[in-house]
């Protein structure tokens, strides 16, 4: 009953105590950086690996692809460490243990070189650096346009009698402050919006963050990791070293057992509802994941059907007519819009399948189609909200270790 009691007073806290958060406005910056930073990378990465293809035939375009591979690992190592400073997102290293152990020898190496070819976060990190655009883009719009929109509002009761500004309900409808009780009434809703603005931009810093744990860490299997280098009882002058630091408490005997294993007591705090209900969100996200893919099976499928059709209906119409500048003309536009229908929805069928699979490639995929739709309101967005929501979760990140 007391937990019922404190829900609403909880929800308003969280709610108005937005704009108390110091973490807020970390999200804010790191939101208002997205646009340059990804407007940068995109240039780079363009021109640069134009000019170093085309290049190649002098040879001059292997140095340049080599300053570029170079860049695009500097570039991912620090959106990384940018989204664990201001997003306060615990993602783990880009490299994988063996990378991790001998920085220098694998920077210098040939078979170092190739070691980080083979890294997948190598190439992750250089989707991710080409989505930082779109997604920069989005970023910057909304926080412009919410803040911008909310400064109005709140600001309205000092800049009516000299700005007197409008709202537009429709065409021919507008709202016009031009009185301090209307300037009032602005103002009150400027302060909903500020705290309304405030949650849309962390929600975006958080779908950023996420998707940069999803990107920029490197995932791998737990037999990837070196193990620690523990002694075994006796085992001196066997040449194996303890990680132990001087000065530390050595190894527990046995007249210590009883206290060792108070000690291990506390982690293991796992009650059977606890995993009853880790299991039934698992199940939960399970069930998201799969409505997910065959979403975008669906989707995709009527997307092709949808480019077939234009591609009949226009090019059957110039050959209906018979004269053969028309058949030239809508051959040429059946083509480009059918074919551009075909390559826009053959990614999210392959994306789907997938995401039925629990491949972790096609959840990098989805995530990018995610993003590449929240533009396209209303189908679109809601697409891409879903996508965000379902696989940048915890629960879901275990679902795709496999």
């Amino acid at each position: 009953m007391e937990y019922t009691a404190k829900q609403p007073s909880n929800i308003l806290a969280r709610f108005f105590g937005v704009i108390a958060r110091g973490s807020t406005y970390l999200n804010l910056l790191y939101v208002l950086l997205a646009f340059p930073l990804g407007l940068f990378y995109f240039i780079f990465l363009v021109v640069g690996l134009s000019l170093g293809f085309s290049l190649l035939i002098i040879l001059v375009g292997i140095l340049v692809l080599l300053i570029v591979f170079a860049g695009w690992l500097a570039f991912g190592a620090f959106e990384r460490q940018l989204a664990i400073w201001l997003l306060r997102e615990d993602i783990p290293p880009m490299t994988p243990p063996k990378l991790r152990n001998r920085p220098a020898e694998s920077a210098v190496s040939w078979n170092g070189f190739v070691a980080y070819l083979a890294n997948p976060v190598t190439w992750t990190s250089l989707v991710y650096l080409f989505v930082k655009f779109p997604l920069g883009i989005l970023s910057f719009v909304v926080s412009v346009a919410a803040l911008s929109i909310t400064a109005v509002f709140i600001t309205s009761p000092l800049t009516f009698p000299f700005l007197q500004p409008e709202v537009w309900f429709t065409w021919n409808s507008l709202w016009k402050i031009d009185t301090l009780g209307d300037a009032l009434i602005a103002f009150v809703i400027g302060l909903a919006l500020l705290f309304i603005s405030l949650h849309v931009l962390n929600g975006l810093a958080w779908v950023s963050g996420r998707f940069a744990w999803v990107m920029l860490g490197y995932h791998g299997a737990e037999e990837e990791v070196l193990p620690t280098a523990e002694a075994p009882a006796g085992a001196t002058g066997s040449g194996i070293e303890s990680e132990t630091e001087p000065g530390a408490v050595p190894a527990p005997g046995p007249e210590t057992a009883e206290e060792t294993e108070e000690t291990r007591e506390e982690p293991a705090q796992i009650t059977p509802q606890s995993r009853e209900m880790e299991a039934r969100q698992m199940n939960n996200m399970d069930t998201h994941v799969k409505v997910l893919g065959w979403l975008y099976i669906v989707l995709g499928v009527l997307g092709i059907l949808g480019a077939f059709l234009v591609f009949v209906l226009v090019f059957g119409g110039g050959l209906i007519s018979g004269d053969q500048q028309a058949i030239w003309i809508t051959g040429i536009v059946a083509t480009v819009v059918g074919g551009f229908l075909l390559l826009v929805s053959a990614p999210g069928i392959i994306a789907g399948f997938g995401l039925l699979g629990y491949r972790n490639w096609a959840r990098v995929l989805a995530l990018i189609l995610g993003i590449l739709n929240l533009p396209g309101f209303p189908i679109g967005t809601i697409l891409g909200v879903y996508t965000l929501v379902v696989l940048l979760q915890d629960e879901t990140s275990k679902l795709f270790v496999r």
